[in-house]
């Protein structure tokens, strides 16, 4: 067994070793490499904010139908669930008299041309009844925006405006697709605008949330 190092007459701190040694010793410059802890905390997954969609009622009214389930995966446009309410079908009844006015309206502009090129009224009067005709479409038009604002559909409103007959149910749609992770409503239930029916959620990009320690918040970085 080969003799231990001794220390240095001149430094205490150096080593001298004998042949014997220093055939057996290897001086290299010492490596450095990252070292990592792994810090084991209680978290969960949650839905991302920037991918997710929490879906209300239009209009105040009752349920009627419910076609959506936890879980269920939807498209955007689908209908999840249908609500019928007075206030929808007062609505309609504004469009319909709006359109009946435009209607009306532009029967008489075209009269009144008539009657114009006949030198039977003056331009004044021509001008007049254009003049009523704009409003009367201006007001069509806020009459359509509201309804489809109150979740009628194209679709319906050019049934309702070919037919004159009131539709008492209008369709709530899922604003994004992806899947239902919250259905908060079951069918017969009254609602408003306020509530919040479902929660649709592109769930191909979650949030990991976790509570870390504040004392080890400055360690954590992400990979």
């Amino acid at each position: 067994m080969a003799p231990p190092p001794t220390a240095s007459a001149t430094d205490p701190l150096e080593l001298v070793l004998d042949e014997d040694l220093k055939r057996r010793v290897i001086i290299d410059l010492a490596p450095t490499r990252r070292v990592a802890d792994t810090l084991r905390i209680a978290g969960r997954l949650e839905a991302n904010q920037n991918r997710s969609s929490r879906i209300g009622a239009p209009i105040t009214g009752r349920l009627t139908m419910i076609d959506a389930q936890i879980g269920q995966l939807v498209r955007s446009g689908q209908t999840l669930a249908e609500i019928n309410s007075p206030e929808l079908a007062q609505a309609q009844l504004n469009f319909l008299r709006a359109h009946s006015q435009t209607q009306l309206l532009a029967r008489a502009v075209e009269r009144a041309k008539l009657l114009l090129d006949a030198d039977v009224i003056g331009a004044a009067e021509l001008q007049r009844r254009q003049g009523e005709l704009v409003v009367a479409q201006a007001e069509k038009r806020a009459a359509h925006d509201q309804l489809r604002a109150l979740g009628l559909s194209e679709d319906r409103l050019t049934l309702l405006e070919g037919t004159g007959q009131i539709q008492p149910t209008a369709e709530i749609t899922a604003t994004l697709g992806g899947t239902i992770i919250e259905r908060k409503v079951a069918p017969g239930q009254v609602v408003n605008p306020a509530d919040v029916l479902f929660v649709v959620a592109d769930q191909r990009a979650q949030w990991a949330a976790a509570a870390v320690p504040e004392q080890d918040a400055q360690v954590v970085k992400p990979r």
